[in-house]
């Protein structure tokens, strides 16, 4: 009956998440989900309408057929119970019923770097993010798993990136702190915002889910130009005072490049970077040509996938 709490079985709970400080992101929680043993219920019928008077989401006639099913002894009625709706079922007095005890995650930061800690599903498997990416280690339990964020650092980010995002209306956006010297992430934000608490409710279409800075696809535009021009100076194709000439656009294939911000005249590599001209650009790659850009990106790391402990990543 649901008045007896049932047999428990010794779970390992999940390890906990924290930042690179040891704040908490991410653990786990007791709660109770309601199971029913059909060959223990005399009216499957009768006990579903009861149920319904407490737990407002079941679907009566479903659950009539569940429980009146007698070649069953198990049958999942509800998951993750609050406490109000376990005492009310308790309260019912149903045979053929009983409470398990299993854990639920909870992130006690809300959105706070929602799409890179990821969630569990019903069953507590990790599902997205860190909690995807690092179930094996996660499930067994034991020491937390420590991120390079910092908690402060991916607040401020965040907040950011959000005012950013609502003064151009935005419908996406992401920003990544690193740290220059080690390559850690301090902080990774992606907007909208994802409240890992509340995924069981999120659509999987909604696109708070997606991690915009390791997901999704953009084109390099001018901030390709700086890698262009290392390369060039690097490779001695150029120097920085060299001059060239970017008053007219330029035509490749069919295409024509010009600049949004005319420089009428010569330009030197200084002027072609903070003026962002896909004219002189262009001028200082033909000097480079394809192969060196491309040795030079291969060795920059550019054309491997970023080692990211995050799965999705572009």
């Amino acid at each position: 009956p649901a008045r007896g709490e049932g047999l428990k079985s010794e779970r390992v709970v999940r390890a906990d998440i924290v930042d690179r400080n040891g704040e908490l992101l991410a653990t786990s929680v007791s709660a109770y989900s309601l199971v029913a043993n059909p060959k223990l219920i005399w009216d499957g019928a009768e006990v579903a309408e009861a149920l319904a008077t407490v737990l407002p989401d079941l679907d009566v006639e479903d659950m009539t057929r569940r429980l009146s099913d007698q070649s069953r002894e198990f049958v999942w009625v509800e998951r993750g119970l609050t406490p109000r709706r376990r005492q009310a079922v308790f309260d019912l007095g149903l045979e053929g019923l009983r409470f398990e005890e299993e854990s639920r995650r909870a992130y006690p930061r809300g959105t706070l770097a929602g799409q890179v800690l990821g969630y569990t599903n019903i069953d507590g498997v990790g599902a997205g993010g860190i909690e995807y990416s690092q179930n094996e280690r996660l499930a067994a339990g034991g020491e937390p798993v420590r991120l390079t964020i910092d908690n402060g650092v991916q607040a401020a980010v965040e907040a950011e990136l959000a005012i950013s995002a609502v003064e151009h209306e935005a419908e996406g956006g992401a920003a990544i702190l690193m740290d220059a010297q080690t390559g850690e992430i301090r902080a990774m934000a992606s907007w909208p915002p994802f409240d890992p608490n509340r995924s069981i409710d999120i659509s999987m279409t909604d696109p708070s889910r997606l991690n915009r800075a390791t997901g999704a696809v953009y084109e390099l535009g001018s901030i390709f130009k700086p890698f262009t021009v290392a390369a060039a100076l690097e490779a001695g194709v150029i120097h920085p005072k060299e001059m060239f000439d970017v008053r007219k656009p330029l035509e490749i294939r069919g295409y024509k490049i010009e600049d949004d911000h005319p420089l009428y005249g010569d330009a030197d590599v200084t002027h072609i970077i903070s003026k962002s001209s896909n004219i002189g650009t262009v001028r200082i790659n033909e000097k480079l040509g394809p192969r060196r850009q491309q040795d030079f990106l291969r060795r920059a790391g550019l054309m491997e996938r970023a080692a990211i402990e995050l799965s999705g990543s572009s």
